[in-house]
Order: C-alpha cells, then sequence, then structure tokens
C-alpha cells in the first residue's frame, strides 16, 4: 500500500507545472509571460507512487491483449505461457526495491520487516476537509442497510420501525437494500408478523380399538360408534402405554451386599 505524503503547494504552481509538461509533450514552448497565474488558494497536493501499465502478449501470434482476456487475432484464451511486460518481481525483489527507495512504500509481511517500519496503518490516515478545514479521519467502509415500506416507497430513518410518512409498521414485504432472503427467509429480525419458533415436544396421537368390532374409537370419546360398547381394559391401545421397568432382584442385592462391605447401610440411604 502506497504511503500517503501531504504537501501543500500553490494552485497555481500545480497548473503550472502540468501546462509545462503538456506542451513538452507536444514539441512548444510556453514563454513565462504567456502563463497566466489564476487566483485560487494554496491546494494540498497528495505524492503517490508512478502505476506501471502492464501489457500481456499472446504467445501464439504475439498480438498485444486488450481489456478482454481473448486475443483479438487468434481468439486465445490468455494463459501463464503469455509473456508479462514488465516481468512480475518476486517479493525478495520488491523488498530490495522498497529498502532502495527508503521506505517510500509502507507494506506487510518481508517488505514491511526490509524496511522496519510497521506503525503506518490506515487509522492514522487524516486529510483536512476543503469545505470546513477539519481534519477527517479514515474509516473503515461499511455497508449501509436500508429499507423501504412498501406501501408509501417511502425509507425507513435509521433504525426507525414505523414509516414516518403512512405509519406502517416495518413487515416482512418491505424490501431490504441489500436483500438477504437466504439466510432470513421468513422475514428479516425486528419486522412485524415475523414469528418466533417455538420447539414443542412432539406428541403422540393415542387411538384405541373395540375389542368386540375391532372399529377405532373417536377422538375423546369413549363409546364404540359400531357396536355401542363402552371402552374397557380389554379394548387395545395404540400405541402400548409404556410400562416402567422393574429393577432385577439379584442387581438388587448385589448392590446391597456392597454398601454393607463399604459400611453403608441401605435403609439409611433410602430414608
Amino acid at each position: 500500500m502506497a504511503k500517503t505524503v501531504m504537501t501543500t503547494a500553490a494552485y497555481s504552481t500545480i497548473q503550472e507545472e502540468k501546462a509545462r509538461a503538456l506542451f513538452e509533450k507536444y514539441g512548444l514552448t510556453l514563454e513565462p509571460g504567456e502563463w497566466t497565474k489564476p487566483i485560487k488558494p494554496d491546494a494540498e497536493r497528495v505524492e503517490k507512487k508512478i502505476r506501471m501499465r502492464v501489457h500481456r502478449i499472446c504467445h501464439h501470434c504475439q498480438v498485444t491483449f486488450g481489456p478482454d482476456k481473448v486475443c483479438s487475432n487468434c481468439k486465445h484464451s490468455r494463459c501463464k505461457r503469455c509473456p508479462r511486460l514488465p516481468i512480475k518481481r518476486t517479493k525478495e525483489q520488491k523488498a530490495k526495491a522498497i529498502a532502495a527507495a527508503g521506505g517510500g512504500i509502507a507494506t506487510t509481511g518481508t517488505a514491511a520487516a526490509a524496511i522496519g517500519d510497521t506503525t503506518l496503518s490506515l487509522k492514522s490516515l487524516t486529510i483536512s476537509s476543503r469545505v470546513t478545514g477539519k481534519q477527517i479521519t479514515y474509516k473503515p467502509v461499511t455497508q449501509r442497510v436500508r429499507r423501504t415500506c412498501h406501501l408509501c416507497s417511502t425509507l425507513f430513518e435509521g433504525r426507525a420501525i414505523e414509516c414516518a410518512k403512512c405509519g406502517h409498521n416495518r413487515c416482512p414485504q418491505c424490501p431490504r437494500d441489500p436483500a438477504k432472503s437466504e439466510k432470513y427467509p421468513s422475514g428479516y429480525p425486528g419486522d412485524a408478523g415475523v414469528a418466533i419458533r417455538e420447539r414443542h415436544p412432539i406428541r403422540v396421537h393415542v387411538r384405541w380399538t373395540c375389542h368386540q368390532c375391532s372399529k377405532t374409537f373417536r377422538d375423546l370419546s369413549k363409546k364404540c360408534e359400531g357396536c355401542e360398547h363402552d371402552r374397557c381394559g380389554e379394548c387395545p391401545r395404540h400405541p402400548r402405554k409404556r410400562e416402567k421397568p422393574k429393577l432385577d432382584p439379584d442387581a438388587v442385592k448385589r448392590i446391597e451386599k456392597r454398601m454393607r462391605t463399604m459400611g453403608i447401610s441401605p435403609q439409611a440411604v433410602a430414608a
């Protein structure tokens, strides 16, 4: 990441340098009397590293690639065999170049260790405002979420749940930008009408069958509709009622015997 260097220079000086560079490009000369200095206060100039334009050449027909990754001449898709100009440098070469430049660029990893300057971070970057002149500190980019009322198409202000125009309570039908329907399929948190799922124990439907005519009793009815027989203990139940497991008498005797050897009375434990 390039190290940001702020310098204060006159606006007229910057414009004159640009004009001289433009005249030299087309072989013209700019006389001192031909240049009129504009009236404008000093401006802050950001010194940035010169960016290198990278070109890729097709290794089949030696034609330079354009903005696309497909050769315009032979329709070859760009691959690793297609040479790159300039040649990509390794991490060691970048670290040497940075160290030779005197730490003009703040990086991390190998290059930062070569320079020995790792204190610079994005949080320390500041610039003065052009309007108020106050120092503005760098802040990380955050995603702004917007909710729109689906009745009057009015944006909800901040974290408001009620629409300021029509008084509609925010609901799952109110669109969200950006949308997250996969994460919240039944509605977004805080929306009106979003049901909170409660987990209940699984209930088993019990059925009784008449042992005389084999007809199923109706729910909450104790009288058979086929033979008018009253439900009794002989009528089978589906599913069957669970019976409490009985204790094995031999196992109980072994436990009591072990407790006596340890000096513990079974009657005292039971009490």
